[in-house]
């Protein structure tokens, strides 16, 4: 989670890439929007990019997204307009280039997640910290509303996020989560304790989201 403040400086630095026709990373706009004064680290300042994308409103812009292959641990989404031809920003970006930098966030692997055929389900590994965190394409569709609050129900082998007040069968209330600007909703490590779910499979989880229900349910993959 950014400051308000961040948060302007970031939008700024992606609606002037759009307008330009630009092709970029979240690193290439945290990157310019800290040389403007944005006084986070990546991590908490990348959110507001993909968030862009989890609405729609790049999209409407033009632009789409892939993962691109410039030498780092993590394949980062790289944000280019339709139609233009994205190979050269790889060519351009290989790590060990010269006037290139990559933040590797070693306690987050945001990005990493493999979406299936539908969108409303993903298969996503937790983080180093044992956190997992919801797609912004997912949570910005599930809760678009920032600081509302998300009841966090378990039971053995499932977590449940639910916003109303009618929880699902058999399952325990452990606690509320927060929805931060950039529509980001984590899951704690306490939680999949709870729910004798940790670091199950390697770590890696599905995550489904019920249009019907408005809830988003998380197991392992």
């Amino acid at each position: 989670m950014c400051t308000p403040q961040n948060e302007s400086i970031v939008s700024d630095v992606i609606d002037e890439f759009v307008d330009s026709g630009k092709p970029f990373t979240a690193f290439d706009v945290t990157s310019e929007a800290k040389k403007r004064g944005a006084t986070e680290r990546h991590v908490h300042l990348k959110g507001v990019v993909h968030a862009r994308y989890g609405n729609g409103q790049l999209q409407s812009a033009g632009y789409n997204r892939t993962l691109v292959d410039i030498g780092t641990p993590v394949k980062p989404w790289l944000y280019y307009l339709d139609g233009t031809d994205h190979s050269k920003y790889e060519s351009d970006h290989q790590v060990g280039s010269t006037d290139v930098d990559v933040d590797i966030d070693t306690d987050s692997n945001d990005d990493q997640y493999a979406s299936t055929d539908n969108k409303n389900v993903f298969v996503r590994k937790i983080t180093n910290a044992n956190r997992l965190s919801i797609p912004t394409s997912m949570s910005s569709r599930f809760s678009n509303a920032t600081g509302a609050k998300i009841g966090v129900y378990v039971t053995k082998g499932k977590i449940f996020l639910v916003q109303t007040q009618s929880p699902p069968d058999g399952t325990k209330l452990v606690g509320h989560l927060t929805v931060d600007v950039a529509h980001r909703i984590r899951i704690s490590e306490a939680t999949f304790q709870r729910a004798d779910m940790l670091r199950a499979n390697n770590g890696m989880y599905k995550i489904a989201y019920d249009e019907t229900k408005n809830q988003v349910e998380v197991t392992v993959a």
